[in-house]
């Protein structure tokens, strides 16, 4: 009598789920714009209220809208891209976000502040 088993073809190799450097521009763009959309509607909430008051003009709030949205996409997307390159998950993603967006809005406002004096 014979049996016949059954057989099973095994990978061969380990696959990883690590992000690829060749999504990294496409995330950076699709964050950046959210960032600036972010950005935009706090601003803008801002502003209406410095109309309201008269503390600014309509041009000078839809400038600083402006100033804001551009910071905002500017700092997500470099976030996105630096921490997207090593790779990080969790915890320490999220840190890295925070630091990287945080030092490029930073730098952003002070660029775009020096403009006004």
């Amino acid at each position: 009598m014979s049996y016949t088993y059954p057989v099973h073809a095994y990978p061969t190799s380990v696959t990883t789920t690590r992000t690829t450097t060749a999504y990294i521009p496409s995330a950076a763009l699709v964050m950046g714009s959210v960032g600036a959309i972010v950005g935009a509607s706090g601003a803008a909430a801002k502003n209406i209220r410095q109309v309201k008051k008269g503390k600014v003009s309509n041009q000078e709030a839809a400038k600083d809208v402006l100033k804001e949205a551009a910071g905002a996409g500017i700092a997500t997307a470099a976030a996105t891209a630096v921490v997207s390159s090593f790779g990080s998950r969790g915890v320490l993603s999220l840190l890295g976000v925070l630091a990287v967006a945080t030092t490029t809005k930073y730098f952003w406002d002070a660029a775009t502040e020096s403009e006004k004096k």
